[in-house]
């Protein structure tokens, strides 16, 4: 099983399983539930990916999502994450580089926008509510 954790309810690939909060019941690809409690069999997973995600997860549950991430992966399984460029993005911020976060804002339309730059940064390892 190839598995992408908080891809969101409408994401759809061929041969892929998806975990997300926002969904409201299991169906033939898709598990709802929570990244700290994945809803799967241990060692049931061949690929797991999470792609912009770790940095919303407050930092006391990161321990127990890693852990619930290894615990769902199968031996020598592989595990792709990626997260935002945090030195691109203070760099960027120091320069006032801002064609950087035009494009930062195209690329992710969920970006904190209200409080300029500075909140564009914060909001990369500060979510809201968390």
């Amino acid at each position: 099983m190839k598995l992408n954790l908080g891809a969101g309810p409408y994401w759809d690939k061929s041969g892929w399983h998806i975990l997300d909060h926002k969904l409201k019941k299991n169906e033939k690809n898709k598990v709802c539930g929570d990244i700290s409690k994945i809803n799967l069999k241990s060692n049931s997973c061949d690929v797991v990916f999470i792609s912009h995600v770790l940095e919303h997860i407050p930092h006391l549950k990161i321990q127990k999502v890693l852990t619930e991430i290894n615990r769902v992966l199968k031996k020598n399984g592989t595990l792709r994450i990626l997260v935002p460029d945090m030195e691109k993005f203070a760099k960027a911020y120091v320069k006032k580089d801002k064609k950087f976060f035009i494009k930062a804002k195209e690329e992710d339309t969920s970006l904190r926008q209200d409080l300029g730059y500075g909140g564009m940064l914060a909001n990369l390892f500060v979510s809201p509510g968390q």
